[in-house]
């Protein structure tokens, strides 16, 4: 399918909140973070290789919210993403395209060649064989339109060339088709995120390679939220530096001109510094390490994450779902109050199917009829987070929902899972306190978490999963992985059965 192409960067609106004019009123405001955290984290990494499943590991046990970056030719693993843990993002192919001669995706021609050849001389009016041309070029944008002499690609001038973007939009199509759900954020292949509007029709938001080693790290989160707390426009987000790069601190990285932040033991104060100026901030953390070059630095900082964090309310979530709460939350034009009676005024936005991540809404009930009472909301879900604050999650474009007091609660519950287990003959039995995914972990008597492998999976929620395990097994040590619907995991192990 070709979508024709469209240029316009949306800003964000200020999320306005009008408080109530009577105390009897309950107030309700917009939260910047989902479920009303103070700020919101996420760890990523480029494809899955080496060291994934000790990554995976790591993050079940310290209750990480990950995302792979992963491509259709490489890196996918989906039963990993489908325990839960790891959310599946687009590693963004920047070295192919669409031909539409071919009428296929292909490798764009001498993408990585010195110097051009008839390949890419047949496809670019441009290119001539024989003249030198930097590696990692053409890329999508302005490099393909002026190689092309205005067949593909886009200029800043004259717009979009010949093919109406098909070479883009038709790659993007069969990025995206290996995706249950349509995905919205995605990561730059090559480090190349030349040309960065192309992706505005597409995507939320792109992670690009950059990144700091000193003075603020990147956190902006929409107006008011993050450093800097005004970075607005869509643009800002799909071509987005990292907070940090854990594992590559030590070194810096030459070619984007990032100097080295100094000692492993700098690093780790470095991380701490930057995460509390995110609580402050209100705003959205996220880092890039290659888990495949990492080794045990992944689980280093995940420790460090879960230390300095601990004290703090964070909302743990995946690439994908925290652009995508940032979108829809900033839709919200106007909340205004009548009685219990919450009302919102939405703006529109260009992708309205990526706003699936509900909105929340933070109500204050001190000094109304239902304060100290028990409630429920006519419209979505609702989290209590004390005797008189709660939470609304509320789908983008709801109305108004209605406040309500009930004898029979039913909170969103966020609180890690409790894991029992039992083993009978061949059968180990895991039961947990509400409905989860479970993984189960084998590993030799005494292995180090730095090479744990693959775990054995049950990806449907429920209170009982059966596992077949045999005598070998049972006289090595067994890690029990469990994760909720709201993604909230717990690890206990090692079990030393005999």
């Amino acid at each position: 399918m070709i979508r024709t192409f469209i240029f316009g960067i949306s800003s964000l609106s200020s999320g306005v909140v009008i408080p109530p004019g009577e105390s009897s009123l309950l107030a309700a405001t917009v939260s910047k973070n989902r479920y009303g955290a103070a700020m919101t984290f996420n760890q990523n990494t480029d494809t899955l290789g080496t060291n994934r499943y000790p990554s995976e590991f790591w993050a079940w046990q310290h209750n990480i919210a990950a995302t792979s970056f992963v491509s259709r030719y490489s890196g996918i693993d989906d039963a990993m993403n489908a325990s839960g843990r790891v959310e599946k993002a687009i590693y963004f192919q920047t070295d192919r395209w669409y031909n539409p001669v071919s009428q296929a995706v292909e490798l764009i021609p001498d993408y990585t060649a010195t110097s051009w050849t008839s390949a890419g001389a047949a496809a670019f009016a441009n290119a001539v064989v024989g003249q030198p041309k930097d590696t990692r070029y053409p890329n999508h944008g302005q490099q393909l339109y002026d190689i092309s002499n205005g067949a593909y690609g886009y200029d800043a001038v004259s717009g979009i060339g010949d093919s109406n973007m098909q070479e883009l939009s038709e790659l993007v199509e069969a990025e995206k088709s290996q995706y249950n759900e349509e995905p919205f954020v995605f990561s730059y292949r090559n480090g190349r995120n030349d040309s960065p509007s192309v992706y505005l029709p597409y995507f939320l938001g792109g992670r690009n390679s950059f990144f700091s080693t000193s003075g603020d790290s990147y956190t902006a989160y929409g107006a008011g939220a993050g450093l800097p707390n005004n970075d607005t426009a869509r643009l800002d987000y799909v071509d987005r530096a990292s907070a940090t790069r854990f594992a590559d601190f030590e070194t810096g990285v030459t070619p984007l001109g990032i100097p080295a932040g100094g000692t492993y033991a700098e690093s780790l104060v470095y991380l701490e510094q930057e995460l509390l100026k995110t609580v402050d901030s209100n705003g959205f953390f996220q880092d890039f390490m290659h888990w495949h070059t990492a080794g045990t630095k992944v689980r280093d900082m995940y420790e460090k994450v879960a230390e300095v964090l601990a004290p703090y309310d964070v909302h743990y979530a995946g690439y994908d779902e925290a652009l995508r709460y940032l979108w829809a939350r900033e839709m919200v034009q106007a909340v205004t109050v009548s009685g219990n009676t919450v009302n919102l005024t939405w703006n529109s936005f260009d992708l309205p199917q990526a706003l699936t991540v509900p909105v929340s809404i933070r109500i204050d009930v001190s000094g109304t009829a239902l304060a100290g009472k028990e409630l429920q909301s006519s419209v979505g879900s609702i989290l209590k987070k004390s005797a008189n604050v709660f939470v609304v999650e509320v789908p983008y474009n709801t109305d108004s929902f209605t406040l309500s007091e009930t004898a029979i609660p039913a909170y969103v519950d966020l609180a890690a899972p409790t894991i029992n287990y039992s083993v009978s003959g061949s059968t180990l039995t895991v039961t947990t306190n509400k409905p989860c995914r479970v993984v189960l972990w084998k590993h030799s008597r005494g292995g180090s978490d730095a090479s744990m492998p693959a775990p054995t999976r049950s990806n449907t929620l429920g209170t009982t999963h059966n596992f077949a395990v045999t005598s070998t097994d049972l006289q090595g040590d067994l890690y029990i992985g469990a994760i909720t619907e709201r993604k909230q995991s717990a690890v206990i192990g090692p079990i030393q059965h005999s």
